[in-house]
């Protein structure tokens, strides 16, 4: 009983959370990753992370992403961000086992969303490369800010 108290513990306030698989590890620039999401509570201030996911042959620092979030009545912004990977000595950032790391970035802090009902986030690749490879999974998260 302890560790179920633990484990739920863990995932207390999270809204949110999936990860979708990059095919092969290579992503088009056609290719768009998307995420729907419920909210009901308009009043609570929210964060919202990506999640992304490389292996070791990933061949830049960064990772620039255009990213579409849509509110269920269809207003939509659009955000271009750069993701920085990895330090100036190629270490790289998140955490890693075997050839493979998990880093997860803020994305939007403090959110409160203006309207209950189902929320789209659209993420493409905005690297100058049609093919990129060795992204392998990106994912977000929508967490209950802590007050």
């Amino acid at each position: 009983m302890l560790i179920a108290i633990l484990i739920s513990s863990c995932h207390q306030g999270i809204i949110f959370e999936e990860t979708a698989e990059i095919p092969a590890g290579v992503w088009s620039q056609d290719h768009f990753l998307t995420f729907f999401f419920p909210v009901a509570d308009t009043i609570e201030p929210c964060n919202i992370s990506l999640i992304i996911r490389n292996d070791a042959r990933y061949e830049y620092s960064n990772l620039f992403l255009f990213i579409n979030t849509v509110a269920p009545g269809g207003q939509t912004i659009r955000d271009t961000i750069e993701v920085r990977m990895a330090d100036v000595s190629g270490k790289w950032y998140g955490k890693g086992i075997g050839g493979k790391y998990t880093l997860e970035v803020p994305f939007k802090t403090h959110v409160v969303f203006p309207q209950p009902g189902n929320y789209l986030i659209e993420i493409e690749q905005g690297m100058r490369e049609v093919k990129l490879r060795h992204i392998t999974d990106l994912g977000i998260k929508v967490k209950k800010m802590k007050l």
